[in-house]
């Protein structure tokens, strides 16, 4: 089956240093061998072999330094690095803005996944953007589906903790992130206002919050273009 991947750009930042005939990675939270193999194209156990790792290993410790062979450059982390796998279960396909592909009879009109304040908005200087928005939870608050839509990711991601991606229609796609508990499964459709999960502080999160994005044609947008005024 042909692979029709979501394409998403948010990026964490991978610390390495480069050396003659590889470069060194510093693993990072939530990283695993499996994540750091695919984002290099190196075997899993080739990598272990490398670092003097048990055969099977796949936790590694934050802060642990390996040796990635036969790479010349430093590559980036994205989420689709991650991912692919368990999109390639669904055939999605975003048409891009200039295909001339428009959805019939699709009106996107979210509701709020939690009332909080907003804590960090929008933007911002590039190494520091934010794609989304972060709102101030107690933890266990509930979360909930901004609309009817899919299920295509639910579970945890690095930095951004335990994550839950929906898919609403071809065009938007909502994101979801540090929440304490998840409890949408992949492949679950979902109706507005359904509970996905729970707010918490899994990833990098320094408080208690809900990280939420919603993306247009794959493209980060602010959200409050789209969610309603508070009353």
């Amino acid at each position: 089956m042909k692979k029709l991947l979501l394409i998403f750009s948010f990026v964490l930042s991978v610390s390495c240093v480069t050396v003659t005939g590889g470069v060194y990675h510093k693993v990072q939270s939530g990283q695993t061998l499996g994540d750091i193999s695919r984002l290099y194209g190196i075997d899993r156990e080739v990598l272990a072999k490398e670092n003097f790792l048990p055969a099977g290993t796949d936790e590694v410790s934050e802060g642990t330094t390996l040796f990635i062979p036969g790479v010349s450059r430093v590559k980036t982390f994205k989420v689709e690095d991650l991912i692919t796998e368990e999109l390639e279960k669904d055939v999605v396909k975003i048409p891009s803005e200039d295909t001339g592909e428009e959805e019939k009879d699709f009106l996107f009109e979210p509701v709020w996944p939690a009332v909080g304040e907003i804590i960090v908005p929008f933007g911002g200087k590039r190494e520091n953007r934010n794609e989304g928005i972060d709102i101030e939870l107690a933890e266990g608050t509930e979360v909930r589906a901004v609309a009817d839509g899919k299920v295509l990711y639910s579970a945890g991601h690095g930095a951004y903790g335990n994550t839950v991606i929906i898919m609403h229609s071809e065009k938007y796609i909502t994101v979801y992130s540090h929440l304490q508990r998840i409890t949408a499964k992949e492949g679950a459709e979902l109706k507005q206002g359904d509970i996905i999960g729970f707010s918490g502080m899994s990833g990098a999160a320094p408080t208690p919050r809900l990280h939420f994005e919603v993306r247009e044609f794959s493209k980060p947008v602010n959200p409050l273009k789209y969610l309603p005024e508070k009353k």
